[in-house]
């Protein structure tokens, strides 16, 4: 009884997270005061004393003729052209290229970024391979980690899509880490499933059902490799890059990420 009062508990607290974001998505006066303005990336990157060995670039622009869902300001490593900055992009899905979000007091980093457009046939960058060498450069011991959210029968599907991961053979002094994490579209169902569970007045079977939902093996499984890429960041030898499940990792890195003023993109 204890364990399904705190799970209902739980689950209204997220339920009305939501709805509270839902309805500020339709009232686009109040979101720009609520949403927008809470998480401002280059005062974030500052206060983590990021180094001059990173360049703040406008290559986005006012416009996001880049990626639509990155800021307009965007850290990159140190005399990363334009030109470069923008054939990575074309090669990452979405646009969404490799960028600095975490700065570690060891000189360690995270960078995010979305899977590659390799597909069946293979495709590199060399503008995407020379972002993540100049990023290498940064690291005081020249080696990456890449974490790949998904399992590596998932990537590999992906390919026949279009898509697909980072082939490591052209990247130097990187290593590729597949995260085995189910994706947000079965992370999504098991939550709706958790709620259905939360608000039935059925006593029996309860605990069955509520694993049954995946819900909390889900939430182990995330809570583990997030701390593993922290650990990695933190105590490891290697910076790394992420994609899939970033921002949790950003969450467990420092206290100040748990606020609402970080950690928001």
């Amino acid at each position: 009884a204890c364990v399904r009062a705190c799970v209902r508990a739980c689950v209204r607290v997220c339920t009305r997270v939501g709805d509270w974001m839902v309805a500020n998505r339709k009232n686009k006066e109040n979101l720009q005061i609520t949403g927008w303005d809470l998480y401002n990336y280059p005062r974030e990157l500052d206060r983590q004393k990021v180094s001059k060995e990173w360049d703040l670039s406008a290559a986005n622009g006012p416009d996001y003729k880049i990626c639509s869902s990155y800021p307009q300001l965007l850290y990159f490593p140190h005399s990363c052209e334009d030109m470069i900055i923008a054939g990575s992009a074309k090669f990452r899905s979405k646009g969404r290229l490799p960028c600095l979000v975490w700065v570690h007091r060891n000189k360690n980093f995270m960078l995010r970024c979305a899977q590659p457009l390799i597909g069946a046939s293979g495709k590199s960058s060399i503008e995407d391979e020379s972002l993540i060498q100049k990023a290498l450069r940064t690291s005081p011991n020249k080696q990456m980690i890449i974490f790949d959210a998904r399992s590596v029968l998932a990537a590999g599907g992906n390919k026949i899509m279009g898509k697909g991961t980072e082939d490591v053979s052209r990247y130097a002094d990187c290593k590729l880490v597949h995260l085995n994490i189910p994706n947000i579209h079965h992370v999504r169902e098991s939550l709706e499933q958790l709620r259905v569970v939360c608000h039935s007045s059925a006593n029996s079977k309860w605990l069955s059902s509520l694993e049954n939902t995946q819900w909390l093996f889900y939430i182990s499984l995330i809570l583990k490799v997030t701390v593993r890429v922290r650990v990695c960041v933190h105590k490891s030898n290697s910076s790394s890059a992420a994609w899939g499940y970033s921002k949790q990792s950003l969450q467990v890195m420092h206290p100040w990420c748990h606020c609402s003023s970080s950690c928001m993109w």
